[in-house]
């Protein structure tokens, strides 16, 4: 299956189980996505990823 098949298919199971009001603020934040020209700057399928440091902070929870 293709990525995109499997990005449709739970497009429709997550639409069965949201209410509409976070459906329509989903779609307005990707129009806004779409927009902004995120899309033409992306990394493209091939392309390397830029280098980059990840660094963990370990956080100590008393309980």
């Amino acid at each position: 299956m293709l990525l995109q098949q499997e990005l449709d298919q739970l497009s429709a199971g997550l639409a069965q189980q949201v209410p509409a009001q976070v459906l329509a603020t989903f779609g307005r934040a990707i129009q806004e996505m779409k927009v902004s020209g995120i899309e033409q700057n992306s990394l493209r399928v091939g392309d390397s990823a830029p280098f980059f440091r990840c660094q963990l902070l370990m956080v100590k929870r008393s309980l």
